[in-house]
């Protein structure tokens, strides 16, 4: 791969050069600083796989990564740079929850992917149940909220 974005040749402003994101560009900070946070947490069927997830910062867009688990079985994060899918997957690497990192090319940029791989034409049901995911309805928001007080507890601030 050369370091360009298939959007690359429709706009050069998106141009980036492979030495222009290292892997230390990427800022591993709490979950709930994820942009996707309360999206995923109020679909994700077992709400105590927050505790381990973590979000991972690339040009200052933080994404939640969710560890694998009981009720999930893989993850993955699409990104547009093979460099910052890189930066993402060595972050996430060695990691607890987070096993057999990888990324690779997808139509829409890259992925990074963690845990078994999910199932070549699978419809959304079996991919939303190999995730753990629910419908939206079917997850209760203020469940999830319970868990993560339930964590916090007790700490200093």
């Amino acid at each position: 791969m050369t370091g360009r974005s298939p959007s690359a040749d429709r706009d050069p402003c998106l141009l980036r050069q492979s030495s222009e994101i290292a892997v230390d560009a990427v800022q591993v900070l709490p979950a709930e600083e994820a942009y996707d946070f309360e999206h995923v947490a109020r679909r994700l069927l077992n709400p105590d796989l927050l505790r381990q997830a973590v979000a991972l910062a690339v040009f200052r867009l933080p994404l939640l990564a969710v560890p694998v688990g009981e009720g999930r079985r893989g993850g993955r994060a699409v990104v547009e740079y093979e460099e910052a899918g890189e930066a993402m997957a060595a972050a996430l690497r060695g990691r607890a929850g987070f096993p057999c990192v990888r990324t690779r090319p997808t139509s829409g940029g890259f992925a990074v992917e963690w845990g078994d791989t999910a199932p070549d034409g699978a419809d959304s049901a079996e991919r939303e149940r190999f995730y753990g995911l629910a419908t939206p309805a079917a997850t209760s928001h203020d469940e999830v909220h319970r868990t993560i007080a339930s964590d916090t507890e007790g700490e200093a601030a």
